[in-house]
């Protein structure tokens, strides 16, 4: 296997507006410290790498693994992808009073983005309603015992 190839090149695109918004710097600064020692992943960074890997295709934090072994999507990736265990770890660290700084902070990251578009498309954007497609993704299943299945 060639470790200079990857099927995420689009993860370029991610890490640079994920650079431009300061999306990092915006939790951290938001949320404080989860941990005690600054090393390895900081919140900010565990939470632009799983939103990554979610962008990337992966459902579960096994994904986080998958990525980690692609030596050439971890080069285009904002951060480092955290493994599966080091990952679900930190998660546990953020508790219920961070939601409210979490959602905070996505508001001042969405305020950043919109403030990059020219003037017309801003106003666009803002006067109109907003659609949410909560449409269920298709899972597929084996046999005819599994609960929810149905034809």
């Amino acid at each position: 296997m060639d470790q200079s190839l990857t099927g995420m090149a689009g993860l370029a695109a991610v890490t640079e507006l994920v650079e431009r918004l300061g999306v990092v710097e915006a939790f951290d600064e938001r949320m404080g410290p989860v941990k005690q020692r600054a090393r390895g992943l900081a919140g900010g960074q565990l939470l632009v790498g799983m939103a990554t890997a979610q962008l990337a295709g992966q459902a579960t934090r096994s994904g986080l693994d998958r990525l980690c072994l692609d030596a050439a999507g971890g080069v285009l990736a904002a951060v480092p992808f955290a493994p599966s265990w080091t990952a679900a770890r930190l998660a546990g660290r953020f508790d219920p009073a961070r939601t409210p700084e979490i959602e905070a902070t996505v508001g001042v990251l969405a305020d950043r983005w919109l403030a990059r578009l020219p003037g017309q498309r801003r106003s666009e954007l803002v006067r109109g309603r907003p659609t949410i497609d909560l449409d269920s993704s298709d899972v597929e299943v084996y046999g005819r015992g599994k609960q929810g299945v149905a034809y």
